[in-house]
């Protein structure tokens, strides 16, 4: 939608009727700068979001080392191994 959006603002208004132009699947020379222009401004909006929302994981909470007994941190569990006792 942004896309669709930014080339009709960037790319001249063609009349109702196809102006004598048929597809052929390369894009007009006239076009060129209107279309890249636009192709341009697009790509900002997911760059944006991209940047805004690293912001906002730098504001996320850093865990906190849970206390075991005796208030020393506890140990990382450790698969397979089996504590003496």
């Amino acid at each position: 939608m942004l896309i669709q959006a930014r080339l009709a603002a960037e790319l001249p208004a063609q009349g109702s009727g196809s102006g004598g132009m048929e597809f052929s699947g390369l894009l007009p020379e006239a076009l060129h700068e209107g279309f890249s222009t636009a192709m341009g401004q697009s790509i900002l909006l997911p760059a944006g979001v991209i940047l805004v929302g690293a912001a906002v994981a730098l504001f996320f909470a850093k865990p906190k080392v849970a206390a075991g007994w005796g208030g020393q941190p506890a140990a990382p569990a450790v698969e397979g191994a089996t504590r003496a006792s």
